[in-house]
């Protein structure tokens, strides 16, 4: 798979190379993030193509209805980065949520408490939350565990949820759980990059 390089303003765009991060822009959704620069970028449309998305519905039928979101056309997952190389078949990889179509009245306390929600009804261990400052504001970190896809052992999630001019975005880093420590500072720097425009 080759690396979006440009298209139109929905696809992630490679703005710059800064030393082991390349940063990417998706002018539509307004946010830059920036990626290990070896890292494979890819729109929605391109990572999740219908033979990807079936072998996720065979895998695991509980997950079809996010499976159906995920390739949608108005997809609200607007950048994948995959790393070079899988671990047990399973390669590390960030995305981007963002949603737009929030309730009017919604405060960043609400968003964060019924992101926390969701995950715990998907998380198969305790979930840590904590807040941070990034530089694109605060947000609530989460991290936990899951088996969600079929993966052949657990994997584990490090999210970062932000909410920020009534749109909400979330940064989701997940690994195998063997293998998660290995991760960890680029995941970081990853969200350190992250900025709204």
């Amino acid at each position: 798979m080759l690396a979006a390089c440009g298209g139109g303003d929905d696809e992630p765009r490679r703005a710059s190379n800064g030393g082991d991060l390349a940063t990417y822009e998706v002018e539509s959704s307004g946010f830059s993030i920036g990626v290990p620069s070896d890292w494979t970028v890819l729109s929605a449309d391109e990572a999740f193509d219908e033979e990807v998305l079936d072998s996720i519905r065979e895998n695991d039928p509980e997950l079809a209805p996010i499976v159906d979101q995920m390739g949608a056309e108005d997809s609200p997952i607007k950048l994948v980065a995959l790393a070079p190389m899988a671990d047990e078949r399973f390669k590390a990889n960030v995305n981007v949520v963002v949603i737009e179509d929030v309730p009017e009245g919604t405060t960043r306390d609400d968003y964060f408490a019924q992101s926390a929600r969701q995950v715990e009804g998907l998380a198969e261990s305790d979930v840590e939350e904590e807040r941070v400052d990034l530089p694109a504001g605060m947000a609530l970190v989460l991290r936990y565990e899951h088996s969600l896809g079929g993966a052949a052992q657990p994997l584990a999630a490090l999210q970062y949820v932000l909410f920020e001019n009534g749109t909400g975005y979330t940064l989701t880093q997940t690994a195998l759980a063997s293998a998660a420590e290995q991760y960890t500072a680029e995941f970081e720097r990853s969200a350190q990059s992250f900025r709204i425009d």
